[in-house]
């Protein structure tokens, strides 16, 4: 009987000391989901660089786009001046330009061939049928005052023509009267040098158009063989 007392006692001795083990150890489980989302969260921290680092390499990769052109880059139109000048002897009209077109037949005969362009500018207006007597020595059979005329010769791979340095006298120019001023036209035709050959080669566009309405502009006139 002795025994079987002391017996128990020691099974329940034993069994508390396990107990308070037990307490004082945390499960393996918990254990384990308390280290989860530590490695997890180690596991996420390079998947998350991952993608931040993601755009930056796609941005290296991604081709560049091409820059628009810029005005620097564009071709731009000298200026030309605009205002007619008067000096003591003589008188500068306004400035304009002329772009030959040639097709290809005629660029390629007159370069085969050494041959020139000539653009030729007729300056002058109508007076009508009530002019001064002055004007007599200046007007044509056709009824044109002529006041001046400029030629430049140009080759086929040269095909603009300005004409910034036409002048006239200032005599002439104080014989038109204010009232005919305004009416001061320029002429354009183009025709073939005669350089190599002695007769035109050209068919072009001619213009004719008011002085004022001219100055400082661009014209491109085309031109074919005849």
């Amino acid at each position: 009987m002795y025994r079987y007392i002391l017996c128990i006692l020691a099974l329940a001795l034993l069994m508390t000391a396990c107990n308070k083990a037990a307490s004082d150890a945390p499960p393996a489980a918990q254990a384990a989901q308390e280290a989860e989302p530590a490695q997890n969260a180690q596991d996420a921290k390079p998947a998350q660089d991952a993608q931040n680092a993601e755009p930056a390499q796609n941005a290296q990769e991604a081709p560049a786009e091409a820059a628009e052109p810029t005005k620097a880059d564009a071709p731009e139109q000298p200026v030309l001046n605009t205002q007619l000048t008067i000096g003591d002897k003589e008188v500068t009209f306004p400035a304009f330009a002329i772009d030959v077109k040639l097709d290809d037949a005629a660029k390629s005969k007159l370069a085969e061939n050494n041959e020139t362009i000539i653009v030729a500018a007729y300056y002058g207006f109508y007076p009508g049928q009530k002019s001064p007597k002055k004007y007599s020595d200046y007007v044509g059979e056709d009824g044109v005052f002529s006041i001046t005329e400029a030629r430049i010769e140009i080759k086929p791979d040269m095909t603009r023509a300005t004409f910034d340095q036409v002048t006239c006298t200032r005599e002439i120019f104080d014989i038109i009267t204010d009232e005919d001023k305004p009416k001061i036209e320029v002429l354009i035709n183009i025709f073939s040098g005669r350089r190599a050959f002695p007769n035109n080669l050209l068919s072009c566009d001619i213009l004719q158009n008011k002085l004022n309405d001219v100055a400082g502009k661009h014209y491109s006139l085309a031109c074919k063989l005849i």
